[in-house]
């Protein structure tokens, strides 16, 4: 379990590389995929279409090799790929925009080469969109502003402390769910069919179902004990490493603030 996320080069200016699993509860289940992109057949390609898809999430992402426009307004292709990471860094952004740790668009190198976005919102091509938005299937950090805006102006200050003080009346639990805007479902069904497209390494086509079975947890009290319902509320999947991870959260209410936990 991790008790806090995890960000790429454990560097927090940049994107989560997996998110934390501590929440006390969360209204939607969280669907996020962390990795990179596969070019079919493992042969070297400029672009690859990407595509998640499990039960009413259906996202799709364009995936190009490394890109620049130079003065001339030309557009310059660098070599073919194999794998490329998909993180939001390779996807448009930079300060003030929904995605801090993205390519800005103004950035050029010394002789006038603007790099495009590797990861980019289907047909948009070699253009920039012009809402730049957190292009990716990666989770959202807490301190990024399509999450923070969910809490108002109390944001900057839950990111830092909701672990270790009680959320502020009124504030609500979305905050909590770490997902980019749809990619969200309302309750995870049994023997739901995950589809992944250009998101792994040896099929360009991969499609698989989760288990039926469900965790089941007894909490012994002393005297008696409890069982807690399960609700499943994250999907990860680490496509470097072949895992998909299931979460489940259960509530127990405690006598005091003071009961041994």
């Amino acid at each position: 379990m991790l008790t806090a996320n995890a960000y790429w080069n454990d560097d927090p200016r940049r994107s989560v590389a997996m998110p934390g699993d501590l929440a006390p509860s969360k209204p939607r289940v969280d669907v996020v995929l962390v990795g990179s992109a596969f070019a079919p057949g493992g042969k070297p390609a400029e672009r690859v279409t990407t595509r998640l898809a499990l039960e009413t999430i259906d996202k799709h992402l364009d995936v190009f090799c490394d890109r620049t426009v130079g003065p001339d307004g030309a557009v310059r292709g660098g070599k073919p790929f194999v794998r490329m990471p998909i993180s939001y860094e390779r996807a448009a952004g930079g300060e003030g925009t929904d995605n801090p740790a993205g390519m800005a668009r103004g950035a050029r190198d010394a002789h006038g080469h603007r790099p495009l976005p590797n990861v980019v919102p289907p047909s948009a091509g070699q253009a920039f969109d012009a809402e730049i938005m957190p292009w990716g299937y990666g989770p959202i950090a807490p301190t990024w502003p399509s999450r923070q805006a969910r809490v108002g102006g109390q944001g900057a200050r839950i990111a830092r402390s909701w672990i270790s003080e009680p959320l502020p009346s009124g504030v609500g639990l979305a905050f909590l769910n770490f997902a980019p805007r749809g990619a969200w479902l309302s309750a995870l069904p049994e023997q739901a069919a995950l589809t992944l497209e250009g998101l792994t390494r040896d099929a360009p086509v991969f499609t698989t179902a989760f288990p039926a079975s469900r965790p089941r947890v007894i909490v012994s009290r002393g005297v008696g004990h409890e069982e807690p319902q399960m609700r499943g509320d994250a999907v990860v999947i680490d496509v470097n490493r072949s895992i998909v991870t299931l979460t489940f959260r259960g509530h127990v209410a405690l006598k005091d603030r003071e009961e041994p936990h």
